[in-house]
């Protein structure tokens, strides 16, 4: 797997959501986007406490169902595996 591949798997993970009959919307999975706020935090030099607040909260509301492995196998691609890790580590769940 390459960074390149990332959008894809967002893609392809992104999950349909009605919300009234007609009315539908794809969202990300909660993985991915846990990794986009990860990927905004490390860009910001790792100074935003909302984006990291924000990818605990994501791993503790969705507790047995975030698929970790996806998360930090990705992570590892996009050079975030210490985050993930600390991410994972520093969530309540």
């Amino acid at each position: 797997m390459q960074a390149d591949d990332f959008s894809a798997w967002e893609a392809r993970t992104a999950r349909l959501l009605e919300f009234f009959p007609g009315l539908q919307a794809k969202f990300l999975a909660p993985e991915a986007i846990a990794l986009e706020k990860l990927r905004w935090y490390d860009a910001g030099r790792r100074k935003s406490d909302r984006q990291w607040n924000d990818v605990l909260r994501l791993i503790e509301s969705q507790a047995e169902a975030f698929d970790r492995s996806a998360f930090t196998q990705w992570a590892q691609t996009l050079r975030l595996a210490e985050l993930a890790a600390e991410a994972i580590s520093e969530s309540q769940v």
